[in-house]
Parts: structure tokens; sequence; C-alpha cells
């Protein structure tokens, strides 16, 4: 069993996803005015692309093995 999350973005009402778009924004304004927040965000960013290519790497190497 896997711990992966699984959101019907189709069952979100518009008005709970207004809040959430504002809550991210807020969020991502307050880390860019720390010192380095910008520096922050672009590294969070690549280690997930570098993550996310390592798994997708990892999942098309296991399909071809079969």
């Amino acid at each position: 069993m896997g711990n992966d999350i699984h959101i019907h973005l189709d069952e979100i009402p518009p008005e709970v996803a207004d809040t959430l778009a504002r809550g991210c924004l807020r969020l991502y304004y307050q880390i860019i005015a720390m010192p380095n927040g910008r520096e922050l965000l672009d590294d969070a960013w690549e280690k997930y692309q570098q993550r996310k290519n390592a798994e997708a790497a990892s999942s098309s190497a296991d399909s071809s093995s079969e």
C-alpha cells in the first residue's frame, strides 16, 4: 500500500478552490518576501524535479524488464 494521495479536482466546489488558491498565493508571497526566499523555492523545485525524474526512470525501467 502506497502513500499516494489522489484528489478529485472536479469534486472541489468553486468557492473552496478559490480559498485554496488564495492560500497558496499568500504562502508564495510570504516565502518570496523572506531573505533568500526565491532561492529556497528554486532549490525545492529543482529537488522535486530530480525526484520526479528519478521515479519516472525507475518506473520505466521496471516496466521494460517485464
